[in-house]
């Protein structure tokens, strides 16, 4: 039976689950009508460090309360957050087995000054995509319609949050800092400790 589309808001590198389920579908409609919405990983995503989770944010003009569509939503720039943020990844994967395979592609999102967050994420997303070899189709929403009742999509939009990022248990892997293994962390943890497997891996997670 063939799956249905994912329809979801954008991800900021998104987590294992995320491209768990689309590895299992290899089609993704962006939600770009939605209002930014503060929970979710529509500009955070989370690493592991010597002390633990480590969520990363990319600041957004009006924080917190900002009101836009979330393809119109401003990062905010007069932070520093591009070194900030390569300094951490550096820190937490350096020692990782494929820190070094992915840091030069992936340290031009940390240089260039990016606008608006959506265009830091879709171009994240097909880095991502080309990383893993992936087959994926990809469409964006022409309008905003609260519920789908024909079923022409899976609808995920709004169910991946922080505070429930343990609910989805993804099989161990070897991770830098092993002090009990931290599910559902960002793509980025899967690609600097497992590199080339990443794309099979997640395979054995897309059964859900």
């Amino acid at each position: 039976m063939e799956k249905l589309p994912l329809l979801i808001e954008i991800q900021c590198f998104g987590n294992v689950l995320f491209w768990a389920k689309l590895m299992n579908t290899r089609q993704v409609v962006f939600e770009q009508h939605e209002h930014f919405q503060k929970s979710g990983y529509r500009n955070r995503y989370q690493v592991l460090g010597a002390n633990g989770l480590i969520t990363l944010t990319i600041p957004v003009e009006g924080g917190r309360e900002t009101k836009e569509l979330t393809s119109e939503v401003k990062i905010n720039n007069h932070f520093n957050w591009q070194k900030s943020q390569w300094r951490t990844l550096e820190s937490c994967y350096n020692k990782s087995p494929f820190f070094f395979h992915y840091a030069q592609g992936l340290q031009e999102f940390f240089q260039k000054e990016y606008d608006r967050l959506w265009d830091f994420n879709t171009d994240a997303f097909y880095w991502v995509v080309k990383q893993l070899k992936m087959p994926v189709k990809t469409g964006f929403t022409e309008n905003y319609h609260h519920s789908l009742e024909d079923g022409s999509f899976e609808d995920y939009r709004g169910k991946l949050k922080t505070s429930n990022r343990i609910c989805f248990k993804n099989s161990g892997y070897y991770q830098v800092f092993n002090k009990g293994f931290q599910q559902n962390l960002s793509i980025l943890d899967i690609l600097f400790n497992l590199g080339p497997e990443t794309s099979s891996y997640l395979i054995k997670q897309s059964t859900i």
